[in-house]
């Protein structure tokens, strides 16, 4: 109760230790862990906010808050400190907020991106270069670790590019450089690209930032590839059109575009057990899967076509694409079923790495075919062939007792989150029991004893939690065997409930 009557002694003034009861003397800078998180937590004051939390920095524990927090109290502390982010420009709050915001950002997947990035992205305008520094390498790492890429692009899009401030503009659409790269390219970058258009044909920022404005949109181009940039652009209005035309000059436009690298590898990023691992690692460390977040349903991906039985290795994905585009897949998935069970180890390495390729260019030979016609019905058939044909040869190779090497799981779990990412909402909830016969065979046809298998198993059920009732998913994993499972086994199990109900 004593905290309450604070409150209501508590001036309204500069913030001074006098007047606040909450604050220790100025000339002390050993700040209590308490009094910081009193304040963060309850005290209206954005200056005594401020105050606190630049004294509590210069203290040699300041690395240590995501320690100090307990679990009822880091939403709402990292509420506190991104909603002063956004309403100061105090240039030492900025840098050291920013500072600790890094230090949680392990931690930021739980949470709701509208909580923070708003704040973040304000922090271009600031007046330091350090600070706007900060500010990128955070946005940058938040979106190769979250798991809702969209909602990312759509705050991104509103509160930076779209921002009434011209430094946070221009400073938005500079950074898309580093921030977008190829494995962003299955990503409804329309809207970003139209946002880039829209400030080219304003005469005063045309002017004063065409430089930075071409090279943003090249980059886009680089990344969708010409066919998928000309899909966008048709879209477009006439005027945007006549914009892109003009001011793009014709050596511009000819640049060559390479072929776009879509096998998503990023060495920095590590799996990690939570809803917001976006990306799944195989042996070498190659990123494979990107996840998506709960927000984000593909409407492009609404199969509600019946599964069908097991597919013999001739079947093609749809017959609308051509021999050349499919034959690649068609050809390792032979091999695949008629080679795995004799091969050893290493081929069957060789096997996966070229069926992950074969997928990734199949993908993309279904979505060039299909998607140049806007709602293009045909697509989601094809897409569903195709899916098929991967979940039925993932069924086959797991569904015998063979033992598989630790090296073998973790690639084969890549591959299920990849199915899972492109299948999304209706062909998972369809085919969960398939999905999740082929995840327990994956664990308990041999050795499991690994904490990245262990990981990249969690990862890989919660994502599948994104598109199908946690509860069903549940008890298709623990079931009547489970007993039955080695001690390994039981726990992973048991991760991966705790984790569904963190969630």
């Amino acid at each position: 109760m004593a905290l309450t009557s604070s409150f209501h002694t508590m001036s309204n003034g500069s913030g001074s230790s006098s007047s606040n009861p909450f604050l220790l003397p100025k000339t002390d800078i050993t700040v209590a862990d308490s009094q910081l998180i009193d304040i963060l937590l309850h005290d209206p004051s954005n200056d005594h906010k401020i105050q606190i939390v630049n004294r509590w920095c210069k203290n040699s524990r300041r690395n240590r808050l995501s320690t100090i927090l307990d679990v009822s109290q880091k939403r709402e502390v990292l509420s506190s400190l991104a909603n002063t982010l956004q309403q100061t420009s105090h240039i030492e709050y900025q840098q050291n907020c920013l500072t600790l915001l890094s230090e949680l950002q392990t931690n930021l997947y739980q949470y709701d991106q509208r909580i923070y990035l708003p704040g973040i992205i304000q922090c271009f305008s600031s007046a330091s270069s350090e600070v706007q520094a900060l500010a990128s390498q955070l946005l940058i790492k938040q979106l190769r670790t979250t798991q809702d890429i969209p909602t990312f692009l759509y705050l991104y899009s509103q509160d930076g590019l779209k921002s009434s401030s011209v430094r946070i503009r221009v400073k938005s659409i500079q950074l898309l450089n580093d921030l977008l790269t190829n494995t962003h390219q299955n990503e409804n970058l329309s809207p970003i690209l139209e946002i880039l258009l829209q400030c080219l044909q304003e005469n005063a920022f045309r002017s004063a930032y065409h430089d930075i404005l071409i090279n943003s949109i090249q980059h886009m181009k680089r990344i969708l590839g010409v066919d998928l940039f000309n899909n966008y652009l048709e879209t477009y209005s006439s005027t945007l059109k006549r914009t892109y035309s003009t001011y793009i000059s014709v050596k511009d436009d000819d640049l060559k575009i390479t072929n776009i690298d879509t096998d998503l590898e990023d060495d920095d990023e590590t799996p990690r057990a939570s809803i917001q691992a976006t990306q799944m690692k195989d042996l070498k460390g190659n990123n494979n899967v990107r996840l998506l977040g709960n927000n984000h349903v593909d409407s492009s991906h609404n199969l509600f076509l019946t599964r069908k039985p097991p597919v013999s290795s001739q079947t093609s994905i749809a017959t609308a694409i051509t021999p050349n585009d499919n034959s690649e897949f068609d050809a390792i998935v032979e091999l695949m079923h008629s080679k795995w069970l004799s091969a050893n180890d290493t081929n069957r390495l060789h096997y996966l790495d070229q069926f992950k390729q074969a997928c990734e260019k199949s993908l993309q030979s279904i979505r060039a075919q299909y998607l140049s016609t806007p709602h293009n019905p045909q697509f989601h058939q094809a897409l569903h062939s195709f899916l098929t044909i991967i979940l039925d040869l993932l069924s086959y190779i797991t569904s015998s007792n063979l033992e598989l090497t630790i090296k073998i799981k973790l690639v084969l779990c890549t591959c299920l989150g990849w199915l899972i990412k492109h299948a999304q909402v209706n062909y998972c909830k369809r085919n969960y029991k398939t999905i999740c016969t082929v995840f327990k065979n994956i664990l308990l046809n041999g050795q499991s004893n690994n904490r990245q298998l262990a990981k990249l198993s969690v990862s890989l059920i919660l994502l599948l939690e994104n598109f199908v009732q946690p509860q069903l998913i549940l008890n298709e994993l623990i079931e009547e065997n489970f007993e039955r499972f080695n001690y390994r086994i039981q726990l992973e199990m048991l991760a991966i409930v705790t984790a569904t109900l963190l969630k």
